[in-house]
């Protein structure tokens, strides 16, 4: 009996262990921040927390992996007359880290996207586009994400269209020389996973400024993702031609048909699709 109460008590405590590691309640999948602001416990969906903390990083196997599927897409993309670029969207806990809980500590403020960036850049010719940067210098100028939902809102998706323009055009127009106005509250879906915990409203941005000619790019550009590059798409057709959205699981090759651009974009969490789909093969 005393082995028995051993083992049950081994695994409570891996539970207590686990549950404290990735802050996990049992009244939702969102917990609570500083200043009202709401982040996601994405166990099972991502891993907000392990990027975060910076403990998830990759084998040098690992990122020659990705390297080589990315290069094969792109091998792909190019044979068929469009330029190919990968996107990096940052999580919202990478951006606003300013807001999250003290009691979850951080090993390194380096993550595993930055390491991921930096070998790509360094060691291949892929076209990498990441405004991590970029949000997190104005991140206390303008609020770039919903504090009640897990994306950026149309201010952090204007800047990470303009790092894309960068990149496919080579220009790009300052946050601060465009107007947005508040038209609603926006509940968010952090709300909605809380369960029930939280309901806390933040404001939701619309783009109000007149996009000049000379801002403008002639490129059509598909867009290749999760979310945040669908979210993206509304200010991204104000830029571009053309633009059209694609979920990566429902993406197959001919698709690239009479677009200029493949973008490939994975939020911080997803970022094993790099690795685990065969962009190439589809």
């Amino acid at each position: 009996m005393k082995g028995i109460h051993k083992k049950i008590f081994a695994l409570l405590m891996v539970v207590v262990l686990f549950a404290n590691d990735a802050e996990v309640s049992a009244a939702g999948r969102s917990f609570l921040g500083k200043n009202n602001w709401l982040f996601y416990n994405a166990e099972g969906d991502g891993s907000t927390i392990y990027d975060y903390k910076g403990v998830n990083h990759y084998s040098p196997f690992g990122l020659k992996r990705v390297a080589n599927n990315l290069l094969a897409a792109q091998s792909v993309v190019n044979k068929k007359g469009a330029e190919f670029v990968v996107f990096f969207a940052p999580n919202k806990e990478t951006i606003y880290s300013n807001y999250m809980p003290k009691r979850i500590k951080r090993k390194t403020t380096y993550t595993r996207y930055d390491q991921l960036y930096d070998y790509l850049t360094l060691n291949t010719d892929l076209q990498v586009a990441y405004p991590k940067e970029e949000l997190l210098a104005y991140r206390n100028k303008y609020e770039l994400y919903y504090p009640t939902d897990n994306h950026w809102n149309r201010k952090g998706q204007f800047i990470g269209v303009q790092e894309l323009m960068d990149i496919t055009d080579g220009k790009r127009v300052s946050i601060d020389d465009v107007k947005f106005r508040v038209t609603k509250s926006y509940h968010g879906d952090l709300n909605v996973l809380s369960y029930g915990k939280y309901n806390i409203s933040c404001r939701h941005y619309t783009f109000t400024s007149k996009v000049k000619a000379k801002d403008k790019s002639k490129k059509k550009v598909l867009l290749v993702g999760d979310s945040f590059a669908g979210r993206m798409q509304t200010i991204a057709k104000r830029y571009y031609k053309k633009v059209t959205f694609c979920h990566i699981n429902d993406f197959r090759m001919k698709k690239v048909k009479g677009y200029d651009v493949v973008v490939w974009e994975a939020v911080e969490r997803y970022q094993d699709r790099f690795t685990r789909i065969n962009f190439s093969r589809r």
